[in-house]
């Protein structure tokens, strides 16, 4: 199940006390896997509406990877350059060889 949500943060206030707020931000919860919503820009979703439609278009998207419907070339083609090679240099390390 699928549901999107502001988590509660419970905080110290100045004399001590225990203070819980919300968060203006919305988060999901996909099969217990809880994350935070953003735009393809990156910017944070604070619309329920926007949050909602967001979920939609991540499901849709998984069960389309899960029928083969979607290349996974074409999908990483428009990934910028500079997290790629990141993730190229970190390869070895988490595999602990030396380069």
């Amino acid at each position: 199940m699928a549901y999107v949500f502001r988590p509660v943060t419970t905080r110290r206030g100045p004399d001590g006390t225990r203070v819980r707020r919300r968060s203006k931000y919305y988060w999901c919860d996909i099969d217990g896997k809880r994350e935070p919503l953003r735009l393809p820009d990156g910017s944070r979703i604070t619309d329920r509406d926007t949050a909602r439609a967001e979920l939609r278009r991540r499901l849709l998207l998984a069960q389309r990877r899960a029928a083969g419907l979607v290349d996974a070339q074409a999908e990483n083609a428009t990934r910028p350059l500079w997290p790629l090679l990141l993730d190229y240099a970190r390869h070895p390390r988490a595999k602990r060889v030396t380069p």
